[in-house]
């Protein structure tokens, strides 16, 4: 009876010995897109060396931030047709209907970021292994990709993170788009696009209390609310004047002489007869 005991004893032990270690393997995966390094692939040579070392450093501040971004440098000679055309890289027809945007290029290439994101970490988002299917979706939060691929119609992409396209809203997409040129795949411009998207991400991109900025309601509200505002103060300046607006010292000084006169002409004719009025 006591070996039977012992036996179960040791048998439960060694089961949760068995949960723990188990837990710590699925773990130890599903923080494996934590762990992915950041990628710096410049087929074309467009970047000297220390302006890769500057997008080293830049992801060394990233990795102190809450969220962990990263920026992954991809210039490639490729030309869409080298991807799988039922799985366009860059939906122009979707482009071509919401019209050019920052925001509206991360949808364009969604299927784009999915083949970078298994040809540089291996991981497949149609894995039938749920925490590899995790992981996958886990670096496309997190790892924002600037890509220079000059046979593309946008040859300079920055193809945004999903915690980054957060803190992007209507108003500030506006903005952001028209700072940005997405042609220009000189060095000057690519770094441009570099120290940009580094600046963003390293304050709006990567602050959990930034809401994206203003919306297109927002905004309309805003203008509508500084009309109602300026029609309020014309009406309160102008509700005591008893010419009422818009008249002119010369106009009422004009009016003025007029009706004198005409009432002297009036007087006058009144009392032509009188030899008093004479005197």
């Amino acid at each position: 009876m006591e070996n039977t005991a012992k036996v179960s004893y040791f048998f439960k032990i060694s089961m949760f010995i068995m949960t723990i270690l188990m837990g710590l393997i699925i773990l130890s995966r599903v923080s494996f897109a934590a762990e992915v390094s950041p990628v710096i692939d410049d087929q074309l040579h467009i970047l000297s060396d220390q302006q890769k070392q500057q997008i080293m450093a830049e992801n060394e501040k990233l990795a102190h931030k809450p969220t962990k971004q990263k920026i992954w440098f991809i210039s490639t000679n490729k030309a869409p047709s080298d991807f799988d055309k039922f799985n366009s890289p860059l939906d122009l027809e979707t482009l071509k209907d919401s019209g050019f945007s920052l925001l509206n290029l991360q949808e364009a290439t969604l299927d784009f970021v999915n083949d970078f994101t298994h040809e540089y970490t291996g991981l497949n988002e149609h894995s039938e292994d749920p925490v590899e299917q995790q992981t996958f979706d886990q670096v496309g939060d997190y790892v924002t990709i600037i890509l220079v691929a000059p046979k593309f119609k946008y040859s300079v992409m920055p193809l945004l993170s999903f915690d980054a396209q957060r803190h992007i809203g209507d108003v500030r997409d506006f903005i952001m788009t028209r700072q940005l040129n997405f042609k220009d795949d000189s060095q000057s411009n690519v770094m441009h696009t570099v120290n940009f998207v580094s600046s963003f991400l390293n304050t709006k991109g990567t602050d959990e209390d930034d809401n994206g900025g203003l919306t297109d309601v927002g905004l309309t509200g805003i203008i509508i609310g500084l009309v109602v505002l300026l029609m309020v103060i014309h009406h309160i300046r102008h509700r005591h004047d008893p010419k009422g607006p818009g008249r002119s010292p010369e106009i009422d000084d004009a009016s003025a002489k007029y009706d004198n006169g005409w009432l002297d002409g009036v007087y006058y004719g009144e009392n032509s007869g009188d030899d008093s009025f004479k005197d």
